[in-house]
C-alpha cells in the first residue's frame, strides 16, 4: 500500500493492479480514494512533499537490496 501511495504522490509510474492485490479491503478503499483525489483535485507541491516524506520510511523497508 505504501509503495503504491508513494508512487502516486511522487508522480512515478504506478500499477492500478497493485490495489487489487492488497489483502485488506480497507487498504484497497484507501488507495482508490487517494488515486481519485490525486486525479481530480490534485496535490499542492507542499502536500506532495509532506505525503512523500510520510511514506518514505515505509517504502524504504521494501526497497530492493534493503534487509530488515
Amino acid at each position: 500500500m505504501a509503495a503504491f501511495a508513494a508512487s502516486l504522490v511522487n508522480g512515478n509510474e504506478f500499477n492500478l493492479a497493485q490495489i487489487e492485490q492488497l489483502p485488506d479491503a480497507a487498504d484497497r478503499v484507501l488507495c482508490l480514494q487517494l488515486f481519485e483525489y490525486c486525479m481530480t483535485e490534485g496535490l499542492t507541491e507542499d502536500e506532495r512533499r509532506d505525503a512523500s516524506e510520510a511514506f518514505q520510511p515505509f517504502t524504504e523497508i521494501h526497497a530492493t537490496g534493503t534487509r530488515h
